[in-house]
C-alpha cells in the first residue's frame, strides 16, 4: 500500500488525463484547461442559495442579512468557469432600500465606501 504522500504524487501526476487534479474533488468538466470542480459549485451553491449564471460560464452568488431598523446587507461572490473567486463585496442597503455603502472584502480589503444618500449608519 502507497503512503498518503505516494498516493498524492500519484494523483497529481495523473493529471488531466485521468478526469482528477492534484488528487482534489470530483471534476465535472475542463475550461481553458482548468478543472470545474463540482464540490466547489455545490458548496457555494449551497451557502448563498441564489445565482447568476454569466456568459462566460462564471456566476455570481448572492444572499441577504437582514439588519436591525430595516437596513440589510448583501454578500456577492464572484467567481469564473472553474469557481475561482475573482471578488467578494458586501452592499448595505438603508430602509428604503438605497445602496449606501459597497465594502470590497476580496480581492483586496478596501473598507467601506460610502455611496451617497441614505442615512447615517
Amino acid at each position: 500500500m502507497r503512503s498518503i504522500a505516494g498516493r498524492w504524487r500519484a494523483g497529481f501526476a495523473r493529471g488531466k488525463d485521468s478526469g482528477r487534479w492534484s488528487g482534489g474533488g470530483k471534476t465535472v468538466g475542463w475550461v481553458d484547461g482548468i478543472p470545474l470542480e463540482r464540490n466547489r459549485r455545490r458548496k457555494n451553491e449551497k451557502k448563498f442559495g441564489v445565482w447568476e449564471d454569466l456568459a462566460n460560464g462564471g456566476r455570481i452568488y448572492s444572499y441577504e442579512v437582514q439588519g436591525r431598523n430595516g437596513w440589510r446587507a448583501r454578500y456577492v461572490k464572484e467567481v469564473d468557469a472553474s469557481e475561482f473567486t475573482l471578488r467578494f463585496y458586501q452592499e448595505i442597503y438603508d430602509n428604503s432600500a438605497q445602496l449606501v455603502e459597497v465594502h470590497e472584502k476580496f480581492p483586496v480589503d478596501k473598507g467601506h465606501e460610502r455611496i451617497g444618500g441614505g442615512e447615517q449608519l
